[in-house]
């Protein structure tokens, strides 16, 4: 396996903010959670639970709630990520890594992600059914990507973004 191969699945993976009206069969959703559940977590606790929206009205009802709904008003699917505090002062990297992982493997069945960090969005929790101790860390949006989704963006070179040792020195 080249670095030109693992370049182009992270490359591939693109942020939608506009999804195209789509369903995902539920074995893919099912597939996208069997490769995210893969995530590592500080000790191996895996201190999170998915709630899964995939109902049309369900998932226009919450668009609503949010100031940004309109960029996934028209998703197939939501992945919400749950995490419990209480098994891990850790949770929030854990669940962190398993928002990237649900993005990564969205990505690589072909699907385009939107990510949105929901902080225990009271709002969400409620409408979601989540107990109080459980702490709502974000969402992520997964569907076919509106038409006219350009294709790979540069990124920053390397030497802007690195430093060694100290933040500051280059070399």
């Amino acid at each position: 396996m080249s670095i030109d191969y693992e370049r182009r699945i992270l490359a591939g993976i693109r942020y939608s903010r506009l999804f195209a009206e789509a369903s995902i069969d539920r074995r893919d959703i099912l597939e996208i959670v069997e490769m995210a559940r893969w995530a590592p977590s500080i000790g191996n606790i895996q201190p999170w639970e998915l709630v899964i929206v995939d109902d049309k009205l369900l998932i226009h009802k919450l668009s609503r709630l949010h100031p940004a709904g309109r960029l996934f008003e028209k998703a197939a699917v939501l992945f919400f990520i749950v995490t419990r505090p209480e098994q891990s002062p850790h949770h929030l990297i854990d669940g962190g890594s398993l928002m990237a992982y649900l993005m990564l493997a969205s990505s690589i069945k072909g699907y385009g992600v939107f990510p949105l960090n929901l902080q225990d969005d009271p709002v969400f929790k409620s409408e979601l059914n989540i107990p109080p101790k459980l702490y709502l860390l974000g969402m992520v949006a997964v569907g076919k990507p509106a038409p006219g989704l350009r294709g790979f963006q540069p990124r920053k070179p390397l030497d802007s973004i690195m430093y060694y040792n100290k933040y500051g020195l280059r070399h």
